[in-house]
């Protein structure tokens, strides 16, 4: 290894290092910023909620037609599936989200919850 090569591995190992630091910092600023949760059943929206800001709990029970519910809680700026009467659970197990683009999902009963970032559409964001 030459004495170049050493700087070269330096300068990019820097780099790296406050790449990371600024999207940390970037992500610490805008956590739960205008973030929204929607929740769905059948793709229809049964309800949208504001997750800033949010200390009290707020409980959802959503019945679907054949006897499946099932129950949503949403607290401290963050939202998931409490009970489902599904057979595999995963809805349950997939736990607490809160960061935008994450999505929880009940198959079976076709209950959807959707953290969305509350954001109006620009000129740059318009695509042909």
């Amino acid at each position: 290894m030459k004495k170049g090569d050493k700087w070269i591995f330096l300068g990019v190992g820097i780099f790296v290092i406050l790449s990371f630091i600024g999207f940390k910092l970037y992500e610490i600023k805008n956590k739960g910023v205008g973030q929204k949760a929607i929740i769905k059943q059948n793709n229809k929206i049964i309800d949208i909620v504001d997750l800033s800001n949010t200390t009290e709990s707020r409980f959802w029970e959503i019945k679907g037609s054949h006897g499946e519910y099932n129950k949503i809680e949403m607290r401290n700026n963050q939202i998931h599936f409490i009970e489902a009467n599904c057979p595999d659970q995963v809805c349950v197990h997939t736990g607490w989200i809160q960061d935008a683009g994450t999505i929880a999902v009940c198959l079976p009963n076709r209950v959807s919850i959707e953290i969305t970032r509350d954001e109006t559409m620009t000129v740059d964001d318009v695509a042909y």
